[in-house]
């Protein structure tokens, strides 16, 4: 799709949803699909699903159809737990839904003790995320044979020539759990 269609696209999007209380999950993750280098709605709405899912996310007591699969349902939200939250998750927003974002960095539903970010700390943008995802994945997947269709793989556990043993020859210490979490979400986000 051309830049252009793009952003007439978002901008449209924008206009209408800036006029609302609340915000419905197709239109928040078609605004992401829109906004961020990874494209794909369908991408955005299983994120914004997940943590509702999660309770990282409150949808709004509306009108539920029961005999719809929940994962088909357009749950509406307010406008500042979404902007809230896709920002803990350092996705990119239009310009316009920054005086939206709530003071607090997520939505308290989400926050489990102290979670503030130091000063020192600087969020990955997206774009950064990505490109480390793809190395990190790339990597695993040619030199230790990693599967990310497979239930279970040699490269993730603790036995010689795992990750984490090459990472610990290397005095990089990481569990096998650090590993099969940050493999599992490249794979979740990038095939």
């Amino acid at each position: 799709m051309e830049q252009e269609v793009r952003d007439t696209m978002l901008r449209e999007m924008v206009d209408r949803m800036k006029l609302s209380d609340v915000w419905y999950q197709n239109d928040f993750a078609e605004v992401l699909a829109l906004s961020n280098d990874l494209p794909k709605l369908f991408h955005y709405k299983d994120l914004i699903f997940n943590a509702v899912l999660a309770e990282r996310l409150k949808p709004l007591p509306l009108q539920v159809d029961g005999f719809k699969d929940p994962k088909e349902r357009n749950f509406g939200f307010k406008p500042a737990d979404l902007c809230s939250w896709a920002r803990a998750k350092d996705l990119m927003l239009p310009e316009e839904f920054s005086s939206i974002v709530s003071v607090q960095k997520e939505p308290a539903l989400h926050r489990e003790g102290n979670t503030q970010k130091s000063k020192s700390e600087k969020a990955l943008h997206p774009k950064e995320r990505i490109t480390f995802q793809k190395m990190i994945l790339g990597m695993a997947m040619d030199m230790y044979k990693y599967d990310p269709k497979a239930k279970e793989n040699a490269c993730t556990g603790s036995n010689k020539g795992s990750i984490s043993v090459s990472l610990a020859e290397q005095e990089f210490d990481l569990d096998e759990d650090t590993i099969r979490k940050y493999l599992k979400e490249a794979a979740d986000s990038l095939l």
